[in-house]
């Protein structure tokens, strides 16, 4: 205990003085290191036949109880031929961290990545249950597999069905029951029920994900959530029907989740602009079954604040036309083509360098606060080309009082752009538009303080950070 005290507060002072600098005291030339910490990777093995726990451990350097301890297992004479199992730090050394949940993680799973226990993890965040985890929302746990990064817990979900039982589940995959129930943590008498969720251990790259219900699977794109971040959603029903949801900010601003089919289930996109209230939020998602309603899922996830500061604009802002104007553009915004068009990561529209970025709140002329940048700003000159980041159809081309001669593309699936300040166009309202496509010139036109591109990026109306389209494929 006393080790594992004097660990945790080690790392509790490094973490709150980050930018300390020791003086050099003397001119003795000192040998270059490399200052990034060497992360420990979590080792895992696959059980192969013949093998026990006790050699397993040997093998490895560890106890076997230290081996009991890191896999949560019961009986140590119940392993089959293809479980993974977890290598703990082979000194025992506890490391404190601090984790945000995925969606769809209990605490089971992250028991589990971490090789420590339930208890341990409600015990020292004070939970009140084990379902009192949020997702994105920080949790401290002390791992015992050297790791401040968890291990994932490789697995598919399986819904029982009438008529199965535990011998021909078992069967299907290729598995014991033993293994299944090891799994799922049944007792021994080797009974399921109809629409009980269990975790088939299987040595796929898919990360189980405990959801209620007749729910296949329900998942989101990224965690943590921050201010301007979008998020996809993918679901899937072992019942026919067609999907609905909405999530819920802290205030109570409800926004509409649409679904779109994709592969086996449906999915969508949702955008959390720079002025998202940072705190809980609420997922409430059901749907229209073809035999009867689906199964309402309901999870508190968190939305952190990304940091965003305040710019100061040195001309004055028509609050008033500001207004008319974003009501004007959010008609527009929300009539999407439901079917996404692009079919790659997006490309930057204009070669030049960034003068102002997105998300920070804005006061002109020193006036209040009511609005935020909802793009990125390009400099450039007055002609300066510029063009689509990807497939979609023109929807507006034409002059406003704020944003000048200004262009906006439909990518599909509640995703548009928008290109404002320009000096003319290339295309015209109804023309596909393809990837590196010149579609207008930059300009100095609406409120501006000089010749610039703003470039923004909607997801059904809400302005998110566009950089994070250049960066991964969406949905």
């Amino acid at each position: 205990m006393r080790r594992v005290l004097i660990v945790f507060v080690f790392g509790l002072l490094l973490s709150a003085y980050p930018l300390v600098a020791f003086a050099q005291t003397d001119d003795t030339p000192v040998e270059p290191v490399d200052s990034e910490p060497v992360e420990f990777v979590p080792r895992y093995h696959t059980v192969a036949e013949g093998e026990s726990l006790y050699f397993i451990a040997t093998f490895y350097g560890v106890t076997q109880e230290a081996m009991e301890i890191a896999n949560n297992i019961i009986d140590p004479t119940l392993l089959f031929v293809g479980q993974q199992l977890l290598i703990p730090a082979a000194d025992g050394e506890i490391v404190p961290a601090n984790y945000a949940p995925r969606f769809g993680e209990n605490l089971d799973i992250i028991a589990e990545g971490f090789g420590a226990t339930p208890t341990e993890i409600i015990r020292e965040n004070y939970l009140l249950s084990p379902d009192s985890v949020i997702g994105g929302q920080p949790l401290r746990v002390f791992s015992r597999t050297g790791s401040s990064t968890p291990g994932e817990a490789p697995g598919l979900g399986h819904i029982v069905r009438p008529g199965e039982t535990l011998a021909t589940v078992s069967a299907k995959y290729g598995l014991t029951q033993a293994a299944i129930m090891q799994a799922n943590s049944l007792t021994d008498d080797l009974r399921v029920h109809v629409g009980q969720r269990l975790r088939i251990p299987t040595g796929s790259e898919t990360n189980y994900t405990a959801i209620p219900g007749l729910w296949q699977e329900l998942s989101f794109s990224n965690f943590p959530i921050r201010q301007g971040d979008t998020v996809a959603v993918y679901v899937e029903y072992l019942e026919p029907g067609t999907p609905f949801g909405r999530i819920t900010s802290p205030a109570g601003e409800l926004i509409p989740i649409r679904f779109l089919p994709q592969d086996e289930g449906f999915t969508a996109l949702i955008g959390f602009d720079a002025f998202s209230e940072p705190g809980n939020w609420k997922l409430i998602i059901g749907g229209e079954g073809d035999a009867r309603p689906w199964d309402t899922f309901e999870t508190d996830f968190v939305v952190g604040s990304a940091g965003f500061g305040t710019q100061y604009i040195p001309i004055d802002d028509d609050q008033q036309l500001r207004n008319t104007e974003n009501t004007f553009l959010n008609a527009i915004f929300i009539d999407s083509n439901p079917e996404p068009l692009w079919t790659d990561v997006f490309r930057i529209p204009i070669t030049g360098t960034v003068s102002a970025g997105y998300g920070d709140a804005r006061s002109y002329n020193n006036g209040p606060i009511y609005a935020f940048h909802s793009g990125i700003d390009f400099r450039g000159n007055i002609g300066t080309p510029i063009f689509s980041p990807a497939e979609g159809v023109v929807v507006f081309a034409d002059e406003l009082g704020l944003r000048g001669n200004a262009l906006i593309v439909d990518h599909g699936m509640g995703v548009m752009t928008g290109y404002y300040h320009l000096n003319s166009f290339n295309v015209a309202v109804g023309d596909t538009v393809e990837p590196l496509q010149q579609i207008a010139t930059g300009g100095d036109t609406g409120l501006s303080t000089g010749p610039h591109l703003h470039w923004d990026l909607r997801i059904w109306g809400k302005a998110v950070h566009p950089t994070r389209w250049l960066e991964r494929l969406f949905p």
